[in-house]
């Protein structure tokens, strides 16, 4: 029984909540680091896998919607509208870390308001969607908002370890909570009973592509704009280039990760939902950690180097997850070419990386001037071709759902 619901739960939101619970246990151990640049580090990393579960709750969310009975489904609507609320909140804190003036003095109060508000939207939705067990639905839903109440916010941000621990404690029940809640509110959903929608495959192929042709825009972007203000050596200006391209490529990791669980929620046959999801969690926990490096481009250094060699290693693994995905489907739908092209692009991806790697390498050997930027230049513009080649391979695969869903419909024949 346990199982069933277990496995009804929508993937990407199991998968979501999974996460933030190892994340609030990670976090527990963050007072036994003793540097602080890798304090900072750690909880930089603590941060992107946050946002890459709150990415995937807004869109398990969504799918909830779909699979809860009708009468429940006002709940399944208000635990969407308050996990869209709480994403909000979330950049609008990134937006604060970047340049806090660019907050008014009542907006911090006003954002985090809206937290609670969007907690307490969550914590209601669940309980209703739940009430044909009257007693769970209360208990989790007054674990969770106390969870996410104010006094919970007091005791995480306290000074003093043993109401910190406490603090951390109640957010990982809380999370628990919201998980029993949705086994229980999926325990009467059929199993195994899908609908394919193709529409909404092809318009995750399509996310997946116009953000890697964003993503190839800022790349260019910051090529440019470095070339540009390279004589001229003013701080400032480099500080605006790196900004303007941070914040374009971390836009595009999230739209990204959007794109990879709207794959994963077609339900369209060859589609591995696993693979999708994986993706779109790397895709937005690099979003999420190219914005918190922004602050390095105002003059706080401590974030300049952190995740050096992780984000470009994880930003890979996305690509190649989502080729692979693309060359399963293809395989499934019979489309050839489609999986020649996704082949190859996981080998321009492995081969970019192992450069990066040796790039890396002979850095910290201290090679040639000379050699260091020719090999610069291959790695730019190896990144470019690969950045380019995802995106025509998400639009071809865009181009082909049509093509292949309805054929693996079943045909009535006369007798």
């Amino acid at each position: 029984m346990l199982r069933t619901c277990w496995r009804a739960v929508p993937l990407a939101l199991r998968v979501a909540l999974i996460l933030t619970v190892a994340a609030e246990l990670c976090e527990l151990f963050q007072f036994a680091i003793g540097s602080t640049e890798t304090f900072l580090e750690w909880m930089v990393g603590m941060q992107g896998i946050q946002f890459a579960a709150r990415v995937a709750i807004v869109v398990g969310t969504l799918e909830l919607v779909q699979i809860v009975p009708l009468r429940r489904r006002f709940g399944a609507k208000l635990i969407a509208a308050g996990a869209i609320a709480s994403f909000t909140a979330s950049c609008l804190y990134f937006v604060a870390a970047l340049e806090p003036s660019w907050l008014p003095s009542w907006g911090e109060t006003v954002v985090a308001w809206g937290w609670y508000g969007s907690a307490l939207a969550v914590g209601v939705g669940f309980a209703w969607i739940a009430w044909k067990k009257p007693v769970i639905a209360i208990v989790g839903a007054v674990v969770w908002l106390n969870a996410n109440s104010p006094v919970s916010t007091w005791l995480y941000a306290n000074h003093h370890a043993m109401l910190q621990h406490i603090g951390f404690v109640l957010h990982v029940l809380g999370t628990l909570s919201l998980l029993a809640l949705a086994m229980v509110a999926v325990s009467d959903v059929p199993t195994g009973f899908v609908i394919p929608e193709p529409r909404r495959a092809k318009l995750g192929y399509r996310m997946l592509e116009h953000s890697m042709w964003w993503r190839l825009m800022a790349t260019v972007l910051l090529i440019l704009l470095t070339f540009m203000i390279a004589g001229a050596r003013d701080s400032s200006a480099i500080a605006i280039a790196i900004t303007l391209s941070s914040v374009i490529s971390g836009v595009t990791f999230a739209w990204f990760a959007f794109g990879a669980l709207t794959v994963a929620r077609s339900n369209i046959v060859g589609v591995h939902r696993g693979l999708f999801v994986a993706a779109a969690f790397g895709s937005a926990w690099c979003g999420a950690v190219t914005m918190a490096r922004l602050s390095s481009a105002y003059g706080a250094e401590t974030f300049t180097h952190a995740f050096e060699l992780a984000l470009p290693v994880v930003a890979a693994v996305t690509l190649v997850l989502i080729a692979i995905g693309i060359t399963k489907y293809a395989a499934k739908a019979g489309a050839v070419e489609l999986a020649g092209k996704a082949t190859r692009l996981i080998w321009l991806v492995i081969i970019l990386q192992v450069g990066s790697s040796l790039f890396q390498y002979a850095m910290r050997r201290g090679q040639a001037r000379d050699e260091l930027l020719l090999f610069t230049l291959l790695l730019v513009g190896a990144g470019i071709v690969v950045i380019a080649s995802t995106a025509r391979v998400a639009g071809a695969a865009a181009e082909h759902v049509t093509e292949d869903v309805q054929a693996d419909l079943p045909v009535a024949k006369l007798i």
